[in-house]
């Protein structure tokens, strides 16, 4: 009997993720319909719309990590911003693969869930469903370094400000994610600081500022606020030895 109490223990990721992969392609079709049929309609109507599904759809998400596995949220600093809804671009550091759910967290509380829009890794864009969609959503696909495509870039974003989309532009400008079980990772990105005279940073990686500079000059006029989010995971044990962030499951 115990062991299949830690079983059940164990698999219970099962129920979230079965839901949430489950209605996906059901949200798909909807939105697939009304995609064709707003493309003879202003541009705003369809992310008026697309916003409203896309908060939905998150929303079941916010439920899943936020009650269902009972993690508690605590916020520091400026919480007075989640007291009016705002066009930001929200910067953090990134250590985990549901660093994005903390956005969800967050702007939830503003009622600007369906706002969120991601600047993503290129390769993202080919994962199932998803990456087709938070393309069409508003999120912007970019390549690192020397790959990084400017004029592409600068082009998407000044949509938000022509169609006066409500945004909420996530970045994390760290782009991999800090682990600790990777040294390796650790070292190249302190080496690049080095090299270029930053300052070294032992505790997130070295930022790569292109898609952020360029975010903050192209919407400066779109824009209400700039969001500087640090986020942090409690510790599991009493020496405070940094462990990996915790994965999705």
């Amino acid at each position: 009997m115990l062991t299949a109490i830690v079983y059940l223990q164990a698999l219970k990721f099962a129920l979230p993720a079965i839901t949430m992969l489950g209605v996906s392609p059901c949200f798909m079709m909807i939105w697939g319909t009304w995609r064709s049929v707003s493309a003879v309609l202003p541009t705003r109507w369809y992310h008026a719309v697309d916003d409203i599904m896309y908060s939905n759809y998150q929303r079941l998400i916010v439920f899943f990590y936020e009650h269902y596995t009972g993690v508690e949220v605590l916020l520091y600093g400026d919480v007075d911003m989640l007291n009016k809804k705002e066009n930001v671009i929200y910067i953090s550091n990134h250590q985990s693969t549901i660093d994005w759910i903390v956005c969800d967290f967050l702007s939830i509380r503003q009622g600007s869930l369906g706002h969120l829009r991601y600047v993503l890794k290129d390769g993202l864009k080919y994962f199932p469903l998803y990456g087709f969609y938070l393309g069409m959503h508003g999120g912007v696909y970019v390549k690192r370094s020397g790959q990084f495509q400017e004029k592409k870039f600068i082009r998407k974003l000044n949509r938000y400000s022509k169609y006066n989309i409500p945004l909420w532009l996530v970045i994390f400008p760290e782009g991999t994610r800090y682990n600790p079980n990777l040294p390796i990772v650790i070292q190249k990105s302190q080496g690049f600081a080095y090299m270029r005279g930053y300052t070294v940073l032992n505790q997130v990686l070295t930022p790569r500022v292109k898609a952020t500079a360029g975010s903050l000059k192209i919407l400066r006029q779109h824009i209400d606020a700039i969001y500087d989010i640090t986020i942090a995971y409690e510790w599991k044990n009493d020496n405070y030895v940094r462990r990996a962030g915790p994965d999705m499951t």
